[in-house]
């Protein structure tokens, strides 16, 4: 999208280049057009001035003064020439508006008394030179408007660009920095969710833990009690067997002043047999060998419980190290993260000045460009209006001046002829 934007503002830029060299190529080519017209016509009243005013032209007025009464109407006739050109010059100022043409046909009738129309040629050249003056100002004010606008506009369509391309960077690292915060609270959330499941493994294993070794205390004290009655039992039955092979065995006595029900219960237990003892025998072989097996197992599920344990010990470790191990990753992830996070803010920041300096930069040139807009726009839209309205004044003069000059020399010849003759018929009288 920003190489879409650029390749299009260089385009644009491109063209006004194109447009505005045409432009200036032809108003280049305008004005040394008219630089060449108006110096031909500089040349030709330079010319004719010089004409007027060489020492030949001066001595033959020298003798037209000295000749007295032709010199009179020498002089009368110059006046009406004069006054001929003033009306032509005035009327022209009329046409055009021209005040300049108007002051210099004031200027010249208030000079015909006593300079004749020499003295109005001279303010004819004074004005052809002001008028050449200003034309060469307004085209200098000219130059210097378009090349004001053409590098404002220069300046603000960089500028711009500017704006535009650290107003791209600046989104794009602001995106990124974004990224970077929301993977650093990922890892933070990541960091907290360890520490819960740690937390809960240890409570978990301490609570395994304790009914491990209550049960295994239970096992054991269980083992211990089996163990000191199959004991007793064993002893026991050890002594009757004893007795049994000794013959040893025989009928209980009866006490004195034994209840009858315990005379009876005594009786009953005299009638036991051989065969009877040889039962309880094996009765109690059994008993003893289920107390065993019972303290076998016992044993066995403390042996079972135990390995158990550690196995689960074990593997908590390894859960507890692996969760570690991440939270140390985790938290050097976020200290990179950090990092880069300051990165861009310092990058953006950097940018954001940038821009900013180049909006103060298109805010400046606007208000150049406001600053000079007045007069500039005048000086560009009234420059042909002017320049021809100067060319009307220019041509004007100049016909008047030709008038002046070709008329005047014309009497100032007939009358240095005729006082030529008058001089040779003297000399041959």
């Amino acid at each position: 999208e920003l190489k879409g934007a650029t390749e299009a503002k260089r385009k644009a830029d491109e063209g006004f280049l194109k447009s505005t060299s045409k432009n200036c190529d032809e108003r280049r080519a305008e004005f040394n057009n008219f630089l060449k017209q108006r110096q031909e016509e500089l040349d030709g009243c330079n010319k004719a001035l010089e004409h007027l005013t060489s020492d030949s032209a001066r001595e033959l007025t020298s003798r037209s003064v000295k000749s007295g009464g032709s010199f009179l109407e020498l002089s009368g006739k110059s006046s009406l020439v004069s006054e001929r050109a003033l009306r032509q010059l005035q009327a022209e100022a009329v046409r055009i508006g021209s005040r300049r043409l108007s002051s210099l046909v004031a200027q010249g009738r208030k000079a015909l008394p006593n300079g004749g129309f020499t003295a109005v040629l001279g303010s004819m050249d004074t004005m052809l030179k002001a008028l050449a003056d200003e034309a060469a100002s307004d085209q200098a004010k000219k130059d210097k408007c378009q090349e004001n606008y053409q590098t404002i506009a220069s300046t603000v369509s960089k500028q711009t660009f500017l704006v535009q391309k650290h107003a791209a960077k600046i989104a794009v690292l602001e995106n990124k920095v974004e990224d970077f915060q929301n993977k650093q609270a990922q890892a933070e959330e990541d960091i907290d969710e360890n520490n819960k499941e740690l937390a809960s493994m240890k409570k978990m294993r301490e609570t395994e833990a304790a009914t491990y070794a209550a049960e295994k205390k239970d096992h054991q004290n269980s083992v211990t009690l089996l163990k000191e009655t199959h004991a007793m039992l064993a002893k026991f039955y050890s002594a009757e067997k004893s007795k049994e092979n000794t013959g040893l065995l025989q009928e209980a006595v009866t006490p004195e002043g034994t209840s009858q029900e315990n005379k009876d219960l005594m009786r009953s237990e005299a009638k036991y047999t051989l065969s009877d003892k040889n039962e309880l025998k094996g009765a109690a072989s059994m008993i003893l060998g289920m107390i065993e097996h019972i303290i076998s197992g016992l044993e066995g599920d403390i042996a079972s419980s135990t390995a158990e344990e550690q196995k689960a010990i074990a593997e908590y470790d390894a859960q507890k190290a692996e969760l570690e191990t991440s939270n140390k990753e985790l938290q050097s992830t976020i200290t990179d993260l950090k990092g880069d996070i300051i990165k861009g803010q310092a990058k953006i920041s950097e940018m954001d000045g940038d821009k900013t300096a180049a909006q103060e930069e298109v805010g400046a040139q606007n208000a150049f460009k406001s600053q000079i807009k007045g007069e500039c726009d005048w000086t560009i839209s009234k420059f042909t209006e002017r320049f021809e309205k100067r060319e009307s004044e220019a041509a004007g003069i100049k016909r008047a001046k030709d008038l002046l000059a070709n008329t005047g020399l014309s009497l100032l010849q007939r009358h240095s002829s005729s006082h030529a003759s008058l001089r040779g018929v003297m000399q041959a009288q």
